[in-house]
């Protein structure tokens, strides 16, 4: 595939050496020296990536580069600039500048720059199929596990059959419901979702199906007040409870009643209601194991156990994480009106090296952390330092040990280690680690790490 590269510059030692770069690769590369003729083509054709030298005569290139964006023109601009004024980040992040590159590394870093470019509209477009409007209900990845996954839910969305979905903590899970009602006959009608763990014990039958009770106004009157629980709410609709576990084998029992009557008793009714509705739920519990304890209705557990779709947990497939982090990196820009960042290509590495015991979940957070402590671009600087912190040796067979205790432990002896390497110097400590200072200094806190006690 070829990609459209247009190159406005009026400096023609500049120009030869850009042709020089860019001869032979895919790129399809057209020159302008006017920027006036460069808007028109642009207006008129299919353009994937700018290249604007700063220092062109004849037009004012930021004002330029405003006229682009507010015209909606959204592709990848690279910015030559040799002025004595630096161009600020601020301006970078106003205009979305994907790279500024100082006319002396034009040989050695445009191309490198252009296939980074490439590598987003790569990953902009595959997000384009799944859908701009980014309603939270694809799942995103090319991994094989997602594409069975995928074809498993395929197979129940042309049915009502209840299903149970299964994961690990920090998993997405209602991911996974939601993509199975948005591809049902029932998209159009309501989805209600239930975290069951949320709702006390006491309250769980009225919050689930509703009460219907008399009581007294200021006159004295007698009333019937009618409530209407979830499962009213979710009639013709899908109903999801997430963590089924925690609900009370009371609640567990009339919950087989709708399954098999689709009908049930508010709480203080004479007669049942019937009800059409798609039921899915989920755990990250084992279920077999609390039906052994007497803490799960086994006939539910039967039923839930005829259709299953299990999430794979995020170490089984991080190859996908490119996808994962941009769709994260976009939903962060609409929340919160900013323009979208982009993540360096040498994270990567990092990030898929890395475990995700917390999954998704966690990686929702390290990415708006990684975001935060960002200016402009992420870099492997701005990756938690929990992230790449390597394992120290350590006994692994120690007895009554946490998992979360072990990696403290194992992540404490390693930044002492390096701390007094380094002579208790906390800028080369961070270079050496690739890690923001800021970062450290909180991990250095949160381990309760003394520099002045590590070095006399």
């Amino acid at each position: 595939m070829k990609y459209n590269v247009i190159v406005i510059d009026d400096d023609i030692p500049i120009q030869r050496q850009i042709q020089l770069c860019l001869n032979q690769t895919e790129f399809e590369v057209i020159y302008f020296n006017e920027p006036s003729k460069a808007l028109t083509h642009i207006q008129n054709s299919c353009v994937d990536i700018l290249l604007l030298n700063r220092q062109i005569k004849q037009k004012d290139v930021i004002a330029y580069i405003q006229e682009l964006r507010h015209q909606g023109y959204s592709f990848p601009i690279i910015l030559i600039d040799d002025s004595k004024t630096p161009f600020s980040a601020e301006d970078g992040l106003t205009l979305n500048i994907f790279e500024v590159i100082q006319p002396e590394f034009i040989d050695g870093k445009l191309l490198f720059s252009l296939k980074k470019c490439t590598r987003y509209l790569q990953l902009k477009r595959k997000l384009d199929q799944y859908g701009n409007t980014f309603k939270n209900v694809e799942i995103l990845g090319e991994h094989a596990a997602i594409k069975q996954l995928r074809q498993k839910i395929q197979t129940f969305t042309n049915t009502d059959s209840e299903i149970y979905i299964s994961g690990e903590q920090g998993s997405d899970l209602s991911l996974v419901a939601r993509n199975i009602h948005a591809n049902s006959s029932r998209s159009e009608q309501s989805f209600i979702q239930v975290n069951c763990s949320l709702i006390q014990h006491q309250q769980q039958g009225d919050a689930i199906f509703g009460s219907n009770e008399l009581v007294t106004d200021k006159a004295s009157r007698k009333l019937q007040k009618q409530t209407s629980g979830f499962i009213e709410k979710s009639n013709r609709g899908t109903i999801y409870l997430h963590e089924i576990s925690g609900l009370s084998l009371q609640v567990q029992q009339q919950l087989l009643q709708v399954l098999d009557k689709k009908e049930f008793f508010k709480a203080g009714a004479s007669c049942a209601s019937r009800i059409d509705i798609r039921f899915i739920a989920s755990s990250t519990k084992d279920l077999a194991r609390a039906v052994a304890q007497g803490e799960f209705n086994p006939e539910l557990y039967q039923r839930l156990q005829q259709n299953i779709v299990t999430m794979p947990a995020l170490r089984e497939h991080v190859s996908d994480l490119p996808l994962l982090i941009a769709r994260q990196l976009y939903q962060f820009s609409a929340r919160h009106g900013l323009p979208v960042k982009k993540i360096d290509a040498a994270c990567y590495p990092v990030l898929q090296a890395y475990t995700w015991p917390g999954n998704t979940l966690e990686l929702a957070n390290i990415v708006e952390r990684m975001i935060i402590a960002s200016e402009t671009d992420i870099q492997k600087t701005h990756i938690p330092l929990e992230i790449i912190t390597p394992p120290a040796s350590m006994n692994a067979n120690e007895d009554n040990i946490s998992l979360r205790e072990f990696k403290q432990r194992t992540e404490r002896e390693f930044i002492m280690t390096q701390l007094r390497k380094h002579g208790g110097n906390i800028s080369r400590l961070a270079r050496s680690l690739q890690v923001d200072r800021t970062n450290l200094h909180k991990k250095l806190t949160q381990l309760d790490i003394k520099r002045e006690k590590l070095v006399k």
